[in-house]
């Protein structure tokens, strides 16, 4: 927990700025507390003389303008900013309580962080801002400015709204600049990183060129390790423009633990196509990794690092380095070094430039994998799922060339290959020897099959007659299809087809004469279908009424009542009558 968290641990508004300087803590520490401030930047020197300005023509401010800590003080008669908390050699509090969006702000002196904190007085904002330095190694460390605002009621919130919205832009104008002045004099890790040694300098002297990076990692030594222990060009990659340096293969996106050991004299290929690479000089777990070799351009040949060098060389070296950091992250430093004969100095020219491109988008690819806000899917993979649709589209406009599509991915001779367990599926086009009779069915009479032979399947065949379950049990979606009259060769019936709402399905073996549905008990009966009703003396179809016709009903399919089951049997007539018929299954 910081200073700051004890003097306004719940505040509305919170802005952090932060730079790394090139020097110990120790020194930031001291130029921070005891020196001006505008000093480092003349642009707020002359923002704080304007903001002054009026004070100064009725003679209240007096002297130059300067922001020095040890300048901020309050009292009863000149309230304002004052140090409200100290922990030397790391953080500093500064805060101040008034209504900040007047021309002439009315402070209130407090006098200790405590009164600071507990002040409630309705109408009034109380803002702090603290300087802060976290070391980052013996050479560097870290300035923060930390803005923190907070008001006594909701009233004295929304003024300060509305004045932050015109003077914000100004306030992080000024935090900028002053964080900027720092850098420029004292320089940041960055812009030193060239200059200081690193793990792996000794081994090439004199070297010739070098190229030096560095980049911040919000993860522990122990996260990053393994993502660089496993690159290379056989390998998981090298993270960097796989067009360029893995022959557009990408690398790796997750971890593979059978890559994770490396010792001394391991070559790491430096491409997928040959063996030649990068042998390992150095190595030291979670801390360091030099890499190095020794070429020949002439014969195209690696010789060993510690070799003779040859009339015509190339020697590098090609140092990881892990910095651990007090705050739980890690800075990993990358320096490569060139030592080549002066043959090689146009190979040289142009070769520079593109190692510092390829050396920055793999430090921050290995950030991104160690951190875990690797993207999901890449470019990649979006241009396959376009690529996927735009097939799925061609498949859907040309169904003519269906035969031409029966396998994806494979070749023909793949495809037509016999695998274990074919002989126990049924053939997908149904014409096969295990094709069932329902299969048949539907590629005989096409629309509403699927239904009919769902039904038929759960139907009972019996001799001259077919169990038709009780018509409380029966839905309409358990229907299937039936024949259309004058119709008695099947053959036929793929150009007569129809749906109804109860119909009767074909039996495996049967006469060839046309069939009509049969009554289920309870259930209503349409006047199209000519229906007998048990004991009336009329019947109807079609929309004709007949009377007192008892040879015509002698001819009709009785009901009748099974004694051992609650469902309706619907009986063949002896007559020999075209009437007969079938019942469909629930």
């Amino acid at each position: 927990m910081s200073a700051l968290d004890t003097v306004l641990p719940m505040p509305r508004l919170l802005e952090i700025d932060h730079v790394d300087l090139a020097i110990p803590a120790a020194r930031a520490w001291d130029i921070l507390r005891n020196t001006d401030l505008a000093h480092h930047a003349l642009l707020v020197r002359a923002l704080f003389a304007i903001r002054t300005l009026p004070d100064r023509l009725d003679g209240t401010a007096k002297g130059p303008v300067a922001l020095r800590i040890s300048d901020l003080t309050s009292s009863i008669s000149a309230p304002g900013f004052q140090v409200l908390s100290e922990h030397p050699g790391r953080e500093v509090v500064v805060g101040a309580i008034g209504k900040v969006w007047h021309l002439e702000i009315p402070f209130v002196h407090v006098g200790s962080a405590e009164a600071f904190t507990a002040f409630a007085t309705p109408g009034f904002a109380k803002v702090a801002w603290a300087l802060r330095v976290v070391p980052l190694g013996e050479q560097e460390c870290k300035v923060e400015i930390e803005v923190r605002v907070d008001a006594t009621d909701e009233d004295a919130w929304g003024k300060f709204r509305r004045y932050f919205v015109l003077i914000g832009p100004g306030s992080r104008f000024i935090r900028h600049s002053l964080l900027s002045g720092l850098a420029r004099e004292y320089g940041t890790p960055d812009a030193k990183e060239n200059e200081r040694p690193l793990p792996g300098d000794e081994l090439l002297p004199d070297a010739t060129d070098q190229v030096s990076l560095a980049i911040d990692v919000h993860a522990p030594p122990s996260a990053l390790w393994p993502w660089i222990v496993q690159m290379g060009g056989q390998r998981a990659g090298f993270y960097s423009i796989d067009l360029l340096d893995n022959e557009n293969v990408r690398s790796a996106r997750e971890l593979h633990p059978e890559l994770a050991k490396l010792k001394v004299g391991d070559v790491i290929p430096a491409t997928r196509s040959s063996a030649d690479g990068f042998e390992v000089l150095r190595i030291a777990e979670e801390r360091e990794l030099v890499l190095g070799g020794l070429f020949d351009p002439e014969l195209k040949t690696q010789l060993r690092f510690d070799a003779p060098r040859p009339l015509h060389f190339w020697q590098i070296t090609w140092s990881f380095v892990l910095e651990p950091r007090g705050d739980g992250t890690t800075r990993l430093h990358t320096r490569a070094r060139a030592r080549y004969a002066s043959s090689g100095a146009s190979h040289a020219a142009w070769i520079r430039p593109v190692h510092w491109l390829m050396q920055s988008v793999q430090l921050r690819a290995l950030a991104a994998r160690a951190e875990g806000r690797l993207p999901r899917d890449d470019w990649r993979d979006v241009t396959e799922g376009a690529g996927g649709a735009l097939v799925m589209a061609a498949a859907f406009l040309t169904p003519f060339m269906r035969q031409a599509r029966r396998h994806w991915g494979l070749d023909e001779a793949t495809a037509s290959r016999a695998l274990p367990g074919d002989e126990l599926s049924r053939s997908p086009t149904g014409t096969g020897p295990t094709a069932s009779r329902s299969t048949l069915r539907r590629r005989k009479c096409g629309r509403g099959s699927r239904r009919s032979a769902r039904t038929a399947a759960a139907s009972t065949a019996t001799s001259g007659s077919r169990t038709w379950p009780d018509a409380r049990s029966r839905t309409p979606s358990a229907c299937t299809r039936s024949w259309r009259w004058g119709r008695t060769t099947p053959s036929r019936c793929t150009r007569r087809c129809r749906r109804s709402r109860w119909c009767a399905t074909r039996p495996a073996a049967t006469s060839s004469c046309t069939r009509r549905p049969t009554r289920p008990r309870g259930a209503s009966v349409p006047a199209s279908l000519g229906w007998r009703p048990a004991g009336a003396s009329t019947w109807s179809r079609s929309g004709r009424t007949a009377a007192g016709s008892s040879a015509a009903f002698a001819a009709r399919p009785r009901r009748t009542r099974s004694p051992t089951s609650s469902t309706v049997r619907c009986s063949w007539s002896p007559s020999g009558s075209p009437w007969t018929a079938g019942c469909c299954s629930a």
